[in-house]
């Protein structure tokens, strides 16, 4: 059998038409990977690691909170913002960079008997490629001011933002890495845990209080209540007007400093660090070493004030009382 052979110039041209498809398909292979690395494989995985960084809105809901006695907060990536309204509907506002996944993004809200939960969905936390990306979906909350109930926030990536004086019945923390950042916050009971975040609160009143941060800093420019503070790593720093019972502060390997208001606040207090005690009350005892302090502050104090560092030092001032 004889085969017929194409003459130079048509080989030729077959080359350079099989390296022209094999360009394309290259091409092609790398587009699809950067889009991949960017925004991720519908239904196979996530990745915002080159997403942009101006957000956008991609979803607007109003829920009434008729005999809603409970609100939860979900997140496993997004930042959380939430602000006060005067419409008597909560306020869901949702908001991505880049490519929109409606399986992904879309956020899930699930009543109960008296609860109403907003969650990000768990798949939104992804698979990401070479690492975790950044941060690219926000969920604005618009809570109407009318509502006092409980507030729980469980958060694991992304930052918290409470840019508006709270009212609440109680108030509920669970953070993984991100932050808290909060204006005024006014309830019966706050408890707080943060693994790596800080939490920062413009003022804080309640009559029980229990936060703890493993590697994140605890502070309060106003503080009225009682109750236990704690970190392992970060410093706590607190401007205390008065208290309603006994306050026990605590800290690993970071310092405490204690801005007392003058006039308003009275307590017994304990001091005690592995560095120094800084403190110049009168009516307070500071030991030769410096390691201890004890006495009172201000007239005839019911409740005590328990500041003690395990291996920095502590810090005690009196101050004008912040409104």
């Amino acid at each position: 059998m004889r085969f017929l052979r194409a003459s130079p110039p048509a080989r030729t041209v077959i080359h350079l038409l099989r390296g022209f498809i094999w360009l394309c398909a290259a091409v092609a292979l790398t587009l699809f990977l950067v889009s991949c690395l960017q925004n991720g494989a519908p239904d196979v995985f996530v990745s915002k690691i080159w997403a942009a960084t101006s957000l956008r809105e991609v979803g607007r809901d109003r829920y009434p909170l008729d005999n809603t006695t409970a609100l939860n907060i979900v997140c496993s990536t997004a930042n959380v913002h939430i602000t006060v309204t005067d419409e008597p509907q909560l306020l869901v506002v949702n908001q991505t960079a880049g490519i929109y996944h409606a399986k992904i993004d879309a956020l899930q809200v699930t009543r109960g008997k008296n609860t109403l939960t907003v969650a990000q969905q768990a798949a939104a936390a992804g698979v990401q490629i070479l690492g975790m990306g950044v941060v690219s979906q926000e969920i604005d909350i618009y809570l109407p001011a009318s509502y006092h109930g409980d507030l729980s926030i469980q958060q694991t990536t992304g930052n918290v933002n409470i840019s508006y004086d709270l009212s609440l019945r109680s108030l509920s923390l669970r953070l993984g890495n991100g932050s808290l950042k909060a204006q005024g916050i006014t309830a019966s009971g706050v408890t707080g845990q943060s693994a790596r975040g800080s939490m920062s609160f413009s003022s804080l009143s309640c009559s029980k209080i229990s936060l703890s941060s493993t590697d994140g800093s605890l502070s309060a420019a106003r503080l009225y209540g009682a109750g236990h503070l704690s970190t392992v790593n970060g410093n706590i720093t607190l401007g205390l007007n008065s208290l309603s019972g006994d306050l026990s502060v605590q800290c690993g390997r970071a310092g405490i400093v204690a801005s007392l208001a003058v006039d308003t606040f009275t307590a017994k207090l304990a001091a005690s660090a592995a560095g120094k005690v800084n403190c110049d009350l009168p009516l307070v005892y500071v030991s030769p070493s410096r390691r201890t302090a004890s006495g009172s502050v201000g007239t005839a104090p019911a409740h005590t004030l328990s500041l003690v560092s395990a291996n920095s030092d502590v810090t005690v001032t009196r101050v004008k009382a912040k409104k």
